[in-house]
């Protein structure tokens, strides 16, 4: 109740003071008191500036309050926030265990959250108030409103503890016939002047930070009430600061009880969500911030994602948390547009747009879908590789856990969340059950071919579901710190409960424990298909690998010698074959093995030292292949289990953070989960071969003689972006204008290679029997173009494009080729000295050379810090060349004398293309990595131009006149630049 004159209330301060601040450990204090108890009051004037009222306030805005706090956190009015629970769980429970000192204020509601033994002061405890202390607090109240105080004391005693019941008969100068807040508000309402009713009404609807006249006025306006700006600047004159407060020329009804209880319903919230879209977006804080609570209290939603000025505007955050009430179809393909481009919600309008531009073209959305607007880039084109989809969960629904069921003969995805729900979305259904969140879901099946649900949480409790009801069936309490394995096989949960070395077979309807095996230590365990029945394959610490028949409990141990040196299993997963079953075996060092159970071999599988695992097995035809992927690589692989070959890669976004991946129900749809709570689904048709888009293994792209760019891989493909003709260069060369283009230079199957992109015809150089070669580039000296190949052995090879013979420099002998470094070259560039000398720069590993193309001699050397992963030639008369590091740093350094320029710390993570663009009429430096984007710079690298989120990791650029093309993980984008 800020505004409010405040009484001291003595035995409360002492209480907060003695238990809620130890000096020497943290602790958890609740404040709990009713509406207009005081206790915002309290908190406000006791526990200093730092108090975050949770009113108004999203979930991750509260969060980022929290980490901002020092060794205290203060809540307040944790009831007023939707997300209450998962407050709990993962603010305030965390900071408690980090030793901080934690006060919470909320009502008796919100305390049922904690714990019947968790600290508390509770107002109406006679304790913590006095009649004496009450009476004081009305008496001023009367004094200000300008009422005689002899009754004072009575009607402190009528309130019943209640400091704005007491205060609001007080400003009336009445006394209460009853200590309900409800009556008093009503005969507070009666009593004052019509225009004051109407204008703080209006002003109920007001949140942080409150309205400006202009929007107080609006509001008025279409809730009925014709007031002029003056008018409603003179009422909050005369109510503030006991009812209307003032900051920064906006204005907010001070008491939270008293504006919730004015609030009068949906249609009031429509209204005034109305009246917002009407106001000017663009700088206004508070339409962007608070007209998706109006639109979504009003169920206006599909109104706003319809509004392209306002899903320009709007804070993004705000509005996806509330897209799950959407009823039009155009409005949820837009939350889901959203939802797709985390960036946008800190970028302006333009940015904005261009950015929903790129994620409709990369996910393959409608272009409806995206705002009308001047964008700040465009894009032209977009060719994919493996597309994926997400599944309908708004940002507020973090997801831990997610699996596949069937009910009938529909299959339904079940998402598990931080706070504890299990959504079944295409059932419009919500399982709520577990205290915190869900760690893991699976299906039971059954006899009677009606499976149920199971879901595991961190509250270490196992709860048995029917899924088509949403029914809890069973609760089985669980050991809370053991590690766990659980597997479902025809009625039976198994459950290996950690530490205490026993695994449980208990019955799926009841929960009861059927039987319980002494099998020591179990870190694994997968359900096994043989023939009618089904067996469980165990890991066990210091037993290795068994099968176990859940129905007999027979044991049999499986005898591996190649899985001894393995170390501790953390995954099994069995694969069905053509030829048997293949077990893939996960453990905590990288390694992933392959075991035939029919003949026990095993294949050993690349993994890119993945530490953390999710494993599925995926039908695509007629086959299952094998899912993989790692804990911090969004890489997932699809491999053969027969062979252990990986016939697919699917790169996620990276800034999507550690995942797990699993199979939907019908097991052709596969599911990847980030820890930001993102779901990708993946299907077969995304992911079957596509005919001419090799994109997974691109190695380069150049554009030099038309629309038509090249990418590479298995084959070659000349992809057109455009059905005009362009006149397109590198941007690495500087020949002569009349010079004839010698083509697009690839590396192919180990060969150096020139593409004609307008025939499509290639060229490969050199003979199968030659190292491979790692790295080309185009060059031209005064003896016309030059296709210039680094190979393996690190020795450097000069070609005629038009006679495909090796070109010796001058003065060498003709069996010698120039002798590069003693690594294989990784990157290499041309360039242009000064003189009129034409150059070729190379890398292997950190060391770098320049190199003279008339006579192969080494002009300058010098070596980085980290390994170089890209070269780029800056434009014609710096005699400088751009180098990106393993490590993200990117330097600019002369080539003349090797001096370094310029420096910067790119945050791509690792930096794998570059190219010089057009840009604003200007020529800058363009780069892409593993975070997922291109990013422009000034040739001095003062600062990122511009950043464009390409959504998938980037492998090579080209520049075109008026743009970019990238070729990403997933696909190649062409892009417009201003």
């Amino acid at each position: 109740m800020r505004g409010w004159p405040y009484v001291r209330r003595s035995a409360a301060v002492i209480a907060l003071h003695v238990h809620g601040y130890p000096r020497d450990v943290g602790g958890l204090l609740l404040v709990v008191g009713a509406p207009g108890s005081g206790r915002s009051a309290l908190l406000e004037h006791e526990c200093g500036p730092g108090v975050v009222r949770l009113r108004d306030l999203t979930f991750e805005e509260v969060a980022a309050a929290a980490r901002e706090g020092g060794a205290r956190l203060t809540l307040d009015s944790l009831d007023e926030t939707a997300d209450a629970r998962r407050v709990v769980s993962t603010v305030v429970h965390p900071a408690v265990r980090a030793g901080r000192r934690v006060i919470v204020a909320t009502d008796r509601d919100g305390a049922d959250l904690f714990g019947r033994h968790t600290l508390r002061i509770d107002l109406a405890d006679p304790r913590y108030g006095s009649v004496a202390e009450l009476t004081r607090f009305t008496r001023m109240i009367m004094k200000r409103a300008g009422h005689p105080t002899e009754s004072a004391a009575r009607v402190a005693t009528l309130a019943e503890g209640n400091y704005l019941v007491a205060a609001l008969y007080a400003r009336i100068g009445g006394e209460p016939a009853t200590p309900a807040l409800d009556a008093a508000i009503t005969v507070w309402s009666d009593a004052l002047a019509e225009p004051t009713r109407r204008a703080l009404t209006a002003l109920a609807y007001a949140r942080v930070p409150g309205f400006t006249v202009a929007q107080w006025h609006a509001v008025a306006r279409a809730l009925g009430t014709e007031l002029a700006p003056k008018d409603l600047r003179a009422i909050a004159r005369a109510e503030a600061p006991l009812l209307v407060t003032r900051h920064a020329d906006r204005y907010l009804l001070a008491p939270e009880a008293l504006a919730n209880a004015l609030r009068r319903g949906p249609a009031d919230e429509a209204a005034v969500a109305t009246a917002l879209l009407r106001t000017s977006y663009r700088t206004d804080v508070y339409t962007g911030r608070n007209l998706p609570v109006h639109a979504a209290a009003g169920g206006m939603l599909d109104d706003v994602y319809a509004h392209d000025p306002a899903l320009l505007q709007v804070d993004l955050g705000r509005l996806d948390g509330q897209s799950g009430r959407l009823a039009r179809r155009a409005a949820r393909e837009r939350a889901r547009l959203v939802r797709l481009t985390p960036g946008a919600a800190t970028a302006g309008p333009a940015e904005r747009a261009a950015m929903f531009a790129v994620t409709a073209a990369v996910e393959g959305l409608h272009p409806s879908w995206v705002p009308d607007a001047a964008p700040a880039y465009r894009v032209l084109r977009y060719a994919v590789g493996a597309r994926r989809r997400t599944a309908p969960i708004s940002a507020s629904d973090w997801v831990t856990a997610v699996c596949g069921i069937r009910v009938g003969r529909r299959h339904f995805t079940v998402y598990g969340c931080q706070d504890g729900r299990i959504l079944i979305p295409g059932a419009e259904r919500v399982l709520h059950g577990h205290e915190r969140a869900v760690r893991d879901l699976f299906a039971v099946p059954r006899d009677n071919g009606r499976a149920l649900l199971a879901s595991r949480g961190a509250d270490a409790t196992l709860r048995l579901w029917e899924p088509d009801t949403g029914e809890q069936r069973t609760v089985v309490p669980l050991e809370l710190r053991a590690p766990m394995c659980v597997a479902a096989v025809a009625g039976r949960l198994l459950v290996a409960d950690g530490h205490e070395g026993g695994l449980r077979i208990r019955d799926a309807d009841t929960g009861d424990v059927m039987r319980l095996l002494d099998s020591g230590f179990v870190t694994a365990m997968c359900t096994v298909p043989d023939g009618r029945r089904t067996l469980v394959a165990t890991a066990t610490r210091g037993v290795g690998l068994t099968l176990l028949d859940p129905a007999t409990a027979r044991v049999r141990r499986l005898p591996v010698p190649d899985l001894d040196d393995l170390g501790e299993v953390t995954h099994l997963l069995a694969v069905p074959t053509p030829g048997g079953t293949v077990l893939a075996v996960a453990n905590r060092d990288s390694g992933l093995v392959l075991v035939d159970l029919a003949t026990g071999r095993t294949r050993s599988c690349p993994t890119g030292g993945h530490d953390r695992w999710g494993l599925a097995a995926l039908r695509v035809g007629g086959r299952h292949l094998l899912v993989y992927g790692g804990l911090h690589d969004p890489t997932v692989w699809l491999v053969d289990p027969p062979t252990g070959r990986q016939v697919w890669a699917v790169l996620g976004d990276r800034n999507d953070g550690p995942r797990r991946t699993v199979p939907t129900a019908a097991g052709d749809l596969l599911a990847q989960v980030s820890a930001g709570g993102t779901v990708s689904l993946w299907s077969p048709s995304d992911l079957g071969n596509p005919p001419d888009c090799p994109m997974w293994t691109v190695g380069s792209a150049h554009a030099l003689d038309g629309s038509p760019f090249v990418t590479g891989g298995d084959a070659l493909r000349v992809w057109t972006c455009r059905t005009e003709r362009r006149t397109v260069r590198p941007a690495t060369e500087a020949g002569p204008a009349d010079d004839r283009p010698v083509g697009v230079p690839m590396v192919h199957d180990g060969r150096p290679v020139l593409v004609d992109t307008a025939a499509g015809v290639r060229w490969t150089f050199g003979e199968r029997g030659d190292a491979p070669t790692t790295a080309v580039c185009a060059a031209w000296d005064e003896r016309g173009s030059a296709l210039i190949a680094a190979g393996a052995d690190g020795r450097i090879t000069r070609w005629d494009p038009a006679t495909g013979q090796r070109v010796r420099p001058k003065g060498w002998l003709p069996s010698r080729r120039w002798q590069g470094p003693d690594a294989p070259v990784t990157a290499m560039c041309a360039l242009r000295l000064g003189s009129g000398r034409a150059a070729v720069t190379t890398v292997a590993g950190s060391e770098a050379r320049v190199w003279d193309l008339r006579t192969g001699r080494t002009l300058r050397s010098w070596s980085e810090r980290t390994a170089v992963t890209a070269l780029c030639a800056m434009p014609v008369g710096s005699e400088a060349v751009a180098v990106a590091q393993a490590d993200g740093t990117l330097t600019v350094r002369s080539a003349a004398d090797a001096r370094e320029l310029h420096r910067v710390r790119t945050a791509h993570g690792t930096v794998r293309a570059m190219c010089l663009a057009n840009h604003a009429g200007a020529q800058v430096l363009a780069t892409t990595g593993d975070d997922g984007t291109v990013v422009l710079w000034s040739p001095i690298l003062a600062g990122p131009l511009l950043t464009v989120p390409v959504r998938r990791a980037g492998r090579a650029l080209a520049a075109t006149a008026d743009g970019l093309v990238v070729i990403t993980a997933g696909g190649v984008l062409e892009l417009g630049l201003p």
